[in-house]
């Protein structure tokens, strides 16, 4: 008799036991919740790149200025056709339908562009240049900025005082060449480039959260389906577009992982235990695993990203 008292007396503790840890996890996830809510995981490209606290580190500044991006390519090897594509487009943002989108061709123009990334100018190298340098001939470097200068070949974008060798100048230059040479033409920027006519509308997508952003894009995508044709087509492109598609397939990826890891428990509790009355411990051994890790998780790193 005293050793079954003894064994139900150690097994209630251990249920007490049991009951405080589920407990204090319990109340812990509460206090998680309240002093991170809204709990969410990042999906955005950008948020990868840990580029510390200094928000005047040139990177961080350039990506924070255009990752917001969508830019909207129409090409078309019909000048009228193409523009009369793009102008649709550009209806259609401007109007009430997209109060979450801003133009920003002026902010793409070339004039806008250096006035960007001028303040870094020391950091823009071309690939020419660089050769030059990593080979040690510096009197060719030196020649070939005094050659530019004397006979008015090439504009320099900066002073002398703060680019005196062109290098930042010929960097945008060979930008140019390879194909980024846009022209502001009224509502959007042209290009041609033998025998396409582009037309690019750049717009910022200002949106609170991933949800929205998805609708955004949605909805974009859905007016451009409407108004291109069979002899113009229209691309997108930009960090934000990335970012709406890796929320939507991380929703789905996690979704049918927690239903095959459900499926996979309920099987191995059964070949195991022969019972289907040993999942509820396994069950609540579980939610509280995943609590505590929850707390651990936004507590230790605020948002943490879905990749990693």
């Amino acid at each position: 008799f005293n050793s079954n008292h003894k064994r139900q007396k150690s097994k209630m503790k251990l249920r007490v036991k049991r009951a405080i840890f589920v407990g204090v996890i319990c109340v812990a996830a509460m206090i998680c919740a309240m002093v991170r809510w809204p709990m969410h995981f990042q999906t955005d490209l950008t948020s990868l790149l840990n580029i510390g606290a200094d928000e005047n580190w040139p990177i961080q500044n350039i990506t924070d200025k255009f990752s917001s991006v969508v830019n909207i390519v129409v090409k078309s090897a019909n000048r009228m056709d193409g523009e009369i594509v793009a102008q649709k487009i550009h209806d259609a943002i401007v109007s009430e339908d997209f109060p979450e989108l801003n133009l920003w061709v002026n902010d793409l123009s070339p004039r806008a562009v250096v006035s960007v990334v001028g303040k870094y100018h020391n950091g823009m190298i071309g690939a020419n240049d660089r050769k030059l340098l990593q080979s040690g001939q510096f009197a060719d470097l030196t020649q070939n900025a005094l050659q530019k200068i004397e006979t008015s070949m090439m504009p320099n974008l900066l002073p002398l005082s703060q680019d005196p060798f062109l290098l930042f100048t010929n960097y945008m230059s060979e930008m140019g060449g390879g194909g980024t040479n846009w022209i502001p033409q009224g509502s959007f920027l042209w290009q041609y480039r033998a025998p396409y006519n582009f037309y690019m509308i750049p717009v910022s997508v200002n949106v609170s959260g991933n949800a929205e952003l998805v609708n955004s894009v949605a909805h974009l995508r859905s007016v451009i389906a409407d108004v291109k044709t069979d002899n113009v087509q229209v691309y997108m492109g930009g960090a934000p577009l990335h970012t709406a598609e890796m929320y939507q397939h991380s929703k789905i990826e996690l979704g049918v992982i927690s239903v095959l890891a459900l499926i996979a428990v309920v099987i191995i509790n059964y070949l195991l235990f022969r019972r289907m009355k040993t999942i509820i411990p396994i069950g609540i051994s579980l939610a509280v695993g995943y609590l505590a890790g929850t707390i651990a998780l936004f507590l230790c790193f605020g948002e943490p990203h879905i990749l990693v």
